[in-house]
């Protein structure tokens, strides 16, 4: 085997780190794509829903790995930004723990039968700039849901945006409005599912997952995001 000599090397290295930058996100250690302070960020276990304005009286148990803030925001951001493409194994590691967890809080489903994951849609822009991560994570909290039930668990594309002329509304009600604006994408089928578990990145308010727990009428069980804004009151539980 022939090594290259060590100022190649380094040569190799430094070009490697322009492309991919070897630093983590969440607070800059070099030398780690994520470092293991700030995936352990991502350990938080807590009810997101109680202080999700649009999900606290709709009955939708919601669960979270993390509040939305310091590293956990810089790490999110660098992740759907598509700034940061190593970062997909990653969170493809957490959202499968995220999964295991969701499957041991349900223990047993709620009716016979099979589950089925669904991911939230995202809007036009980001498909079309190939930024796309709720439907890719979802798949990786499925295959985590799934080892814990011991069942196959699919994912099931079944949602899409559906948003309208909004111009006449402002800044916060065009936001509102276009969270809330899903419906069943045409000409999507699935197997029969007992019930169906939402996947999100990120939960503000609640309302793109309650838009979406009422498309799917009244089949969703629960939902799990990556991380959550709840109130300043609430301390997340490990």
């Amino acid at each position: 085997m022939v090594i290259a000599p060590r100022p190649v090397r380094l040569l190799a290295r430094a070009a490697s780190d322009l492309v991919l930058p070897n630093w983590c996100p969440g607070c800059g250690r070099p030398g780690r794509v994520l470092c293991c302070d700030c995936e352990r960020e991502f350990r938080h276990w807590f009810r997101a829903d109680v202080d999700a304005a649009n999900l606290a009286t709709l009955g939708l148990p919601t669960w979270s790995a993390a509040g939305y803030h310091g590293p956990v925001r810089r790490i999110v951001m660098s992740w759907k930004s598509g700034s940061r493409p190593d970062l997909a194994e990653p969170m493809a590691r957490i959202g499968r723990g995220l999964g295991s967890r969701l499957g041991r809080t349900l223990a047993v489903p709620v009716a016979p039968g099979p589950l089925a994951v669904v991911p939230a849609p995202s809007g036009w822009r980001r498909r079309w700039r190939g930024r796309e991560v709720v439907e890719p994570w979802a798949r990786a909290v499925a295959a985590g849901l799934a080892a814990e039930l011991g069942t196959d668990v699919p994912v099931t594309v079944l949602l899409a945006r559906t948003g309208g002329r909004s111009h006449h509304l402002g800044a916060a009600a065009r936001r509102d409005e276009r969270e809330r604006a899903i419906g069943r994408r045409r000409g999507a089928t699935a197997e029969p599912a007992a019930g169906y578990v939402l996947v999100d990145d990120v939960v503000t308010t609640g309302a793109t997952l309650a838009a979406a727990a009422t498309a799917l009428g009244g089949a969703a069980l629960a939902a799990v995001t990556l991380a959550a804004t709840p109130a300043p009151r609430r301390r997340l539980e490990v």
